[in-house]
């Protein structure tokens, strides 16, 4: 089956390698312009597709620059995947209280156990009831700016593994045009913006939540349930609103 999100970053790629700033479209111009501080007509720009696991899914080049992209498209709203435990193990390094970690691990197995073990799992509108309280005092503490910044590092610029190469730049769209942000802008925004709405665990506008919790017992792939996902929910629309803020 096709990847779509791959397609499109190989078409940016395309789209961007050995041509000349003079050859690019308007868009494409005013993008470079944002990454690179020294460009005139005879520029030529050098693009790659990262092929290993990496935060960044492209590089830009051009002289003795380069920058490092993320790109995002379609609908898909998850920005990092990696086993609840190093998360929790994360957050404790981070000073986060047993109390909270304890909720994170209930809500992520929704077993009523802290390891998965439990017989009965509940789904997310039965778990959402039963820990409201929980959830609550737990979104307090992880929502401070300390913990937002470190996390948005950890899921969408460094990763957990700490690959040599960190994000630069997001990019949500496709060869021809797009809406673009540093990490700087983007970070800054969602300091400064509350997020109030969510009642599910969440670290600034970051939703954590189980890949799997499997509650009728029907996926064979079982080691998925020890894996959480970050989602971002309206990504595009940070963005554009960190960019317009900036301003």
């Amino acid at each position: 089956m096709k990847n779509i999100g791959i397609s499109n970053e190989y078409n940016i790629v395309k789209a961007y390698n050995g041509k000349k700033f003079k050859e690019l479209n308007s868009f494409q111009k005013e993008f470079m312009k944002e990454l690179f501080s020294s460009l005139d007509d005879e520029s030529v720009i050098t693009a790659s597709k990262f092929t290993k696991t990496a935060k960044p899914d492209i590089y830009l080049s051009c002289g003795n620059q380069i920058k490092f992209i993320s790109i995002k498209s379609g609908k898909t709203d998850s920005v990092h995947f990696e086993k609840i435990k190093d998360f929790i193990l994360f957050l404790r390094k981070n000073g986060i209280s047993k109390e909270t970690q304890k909720t994170l691990l209930l809500f992520h197995y929704g077993d009523g156990t802290l390891t998965g073990s439990g017989k009965i799992r509940k789904p997310f509108n039965e778990l959402i009831v039963d820990l409201k309280d929980k959830i609550e005092k737990a979104n307090l503490e992880l929502n401070s700016s300390f913990i937002i910044e470190k996390t948005f590092y950890r899921a969408c610029i460094d990763g957990n593994e700490y690959r040599s190469n960190s994000v630069d730049y997001f990019y949500y769209g496709d060869e021809k045009y797009g809406v673009y942000v540093s990490k700087e802008k983007l970070l800054s925004f969602i300091l400064r913006k509350r997020h109030y709405t969510y009642y599910s665990p969440h670290i600034g506008p970051m939703t954590i939540q189980p890949y799997l919790r499997d509650v009728n017992y029907k996926s064979k792939n079982t080691f998925k349930r020890d894996y959480l996902q970050i989602k971002w929910h309206y990504f595009l629309a940070d963005i554009e609103r960190a960019k317009l803020y900036n301003r």
